[in-house]
Parts: C-alpha cells; sequence; structure tokens
C-alpha cells in the first residue's frame, strides 16, 4: 500500500535456488507511477497517482533460469476536506449536516475525531426540567452524532432534548484512517471541518 507524495518504505525482494546473482524485473503490468524496481529488487520511490496497480514481478538467475510472481499495490490519496470547510448548526431546531470530503483508504470508514472545542458554552438542564446557570465546555453537544464513508462525514444533533438547554461552541473535526493506514502514512486529514453551533 502506498500513498501519494510519501516516499514508499523500501521493499527488498528476496528469491530463493537457481544461480546467483538475481536480475528483477516487472514482466506484465507496471508499479504505480513514481515508484521504481531495480534490478537489485529494490522498490523505491514516492507514487504519485492513486489506483489498485497489478503487476508480475520477474526475476532471472545467472543460469538462465526465470520465476515470476503477480503482486499488486494500492495507492491513495491524505484525506482532506472539500472547501468550504466551516459550517453552522443554529437556531431552535435540530441539526444535520453532510461534510464532503476526498481521498483515505478505498473502501474505509474513516473515524470522525474531535480536534478542538472552541469558546464552548452549555447550559444543561435541571431535574426539574429548568435550565441551570450557562457554563464553559470543552466537548461538543450531548448526543451529537458522527460518522463518515464514501466521501461524506454525516453529523446531525437533536434540539431540544432532556439534556441541555443552550449551547455554543465552535468545534473542529478530523478524520483518521483506520488499520491498514499506520507508521510511515499520513492517516489524518490534512485539514479539518469546524462547526459553529448557536442554540
Amino acid at each position: 500500500m502506498g500513498e501519494v507524495g510519501v516516499t514508499y518504505a523500501t521493499v527488498v525482494l528476496v528469491a530463493a535456488g537457481g544461480v546467483k546473482p538475481y536480475k528483477w524485473s516487472i514482466q506484465g503490468g507496471a508499479l504505480p507511477p513514481g515508484l521504481v524496481l531495480s534490478t537489485g529488487g529494490k522498490t523505491t520511490g514516492k507514487p504519485t497517482t492513486v489506483g489498485n496497480f497489478s503487476f508480475v514481478v520477474r526475476v532471472d538467475d545467472s543460469a538462465g533460469a526465470a520465476a515470476g510472481a503477480p503482486s499488486s499495490i494500492m495507492v491513495f490519496h491524505q484525506l482532506a476536506f472539500v472547501a468550504p470547510s466551516t459550517y453552522t448548526c443554529s437556531g431552535r431546531t435540530g441539526c444535520a449536516l453532510n461534510i464532503p470530503y476526498t481521498g483515505g483508504i478505498p473502501g474505509d470508514k474513516p473515524v470522525v475525531k474531535v480536534l478542538s472545542v472552541s469558546n464552548g458554552v452549555i447550559s444543561l438542564r435541571s431535574v426539574t426540567g429548568g435550565c441551570q446557570a450557562s457554563v464553559a465546555t470543552s466537548s461538543p453537544p450531548p448526543g451529537t452524532t458522527t460518522g463518515a464513508s464514501g466521501g461524506v462525514m454525516t453529523l446531525s444533533v437533536t434540539f431540544p432534548n432532556s439534556t441541555w438547554c443552550n449551547y455554543s461552541a465552535s468545534v473542529m473535526y478530523q478524520l483518521v484512517d483506520r488499520s491498514p493506514c499506520g507508521a510511515g502514512f499520513l492517516c489524518t486529514s490534512s485539514n479539518a471541518a469546524t462547526v459553529i453551533f448557536k442554540y
């Protein structure tokens, strides 16, 4: 697996049997653009194009024998919210947002992460149903649901509800690719989506 613009972790191919030294090449298909396979069996470079690239790796030994094996490399773009990336939830009704994004591991459902909450103020309901005094908060509105799939992050808030009376804040969200995205990849979105809540 590779990511556009990220240096591909060097892969060294190995073979057994035959007569050394070996010579490696691509027999069919092609490596992702930006990657190269040396005759010594090292794959290096930076992928430049998204896609799933299938190819056959061939190894020739010094006695003229050869063998091949199929392989593939999937290349993806870093996650990013599509501009504009600032949205507003306001009024005295609930809110449902569809926030578009691009990139990420194909078919994956990125995790939605709260990056920060700025100027958060909330008024909770008392046991008698009234509204308590407003206090500072570092959390998004209680009962907020989020998810991400297929290029859309969804966010919904139900208001009014039995938990809180008023809420205001600027909340920044980030997307995070799940496994197999790991060390060496840019697994988080390159930007954040900001939702301004005014209830």
